[in-house]
């Protein structure tokens, strides 16, 4: 049973890749954002103050990306910039008001999406695919999930 023989490496990214449209299709219709601009205030609001290149680095992300992913999210009013007070060439990130309620509306998007997942996996599925995925992440990353 190889993983060439189940076209796994076809499976993950067909799954993956419907899994983001329709999840990105939910977070336009309720929030007007992406699954990746959601995932941006997520950690915004878990961590007040990152820095560009500290979000980059969580999100797997190089900088000039994000450094356009914030600009938009900020011109949206959903984010503000300011300068570190630990360093004063870095941009601290935070949530607006309106950022902060556009990251409550996600957050109920996102139970939607995982209740689909649910469905689709039923009960025992779900912390086995988690744990199966873990691995994969392991093998192919340079850093662990952890």
């Amino acid at each position: 049973m190889s993983a060439r023989r189940h076209r796994l490496y076809f499976r993950l990214q067909r799954a993956a890749h419907l899994v983001r449209k329709s999840a990105d299709r939910e977070m336009l219709r309720r929030v007007g954002i992406t699954t990746a601009q959601a995932a941006v205030l997520h950690l915004v609001a878990d961590r007040p103050g990152l820095s560009q290149r500290d979000l980059a680095a969580l999100l797997a992300q190089n900088e000039s990306a994000m450094t356009t992913m914030v600009g938009r999210l900020a011109g949206s009013g959903l984010v503000a910039r300011r300068r570190s007070e630990r360093d004063g060439r870095t941009w601290a990130i935070e949530l607006t008001a309106r950022g902060r309620e556009a990251h409550a509306k996600g957050r109920r998007a996102f139970a939607s999406i995982n209740a689909a997942l649910d469905r689709a996996l039923g009960g025992p599925g779900v912390p086995e695919l988690a744990a199966l995925l873990d691995a994969t992440i392991d093998a192919f990353s340079d850093e662990p999930h952890g």
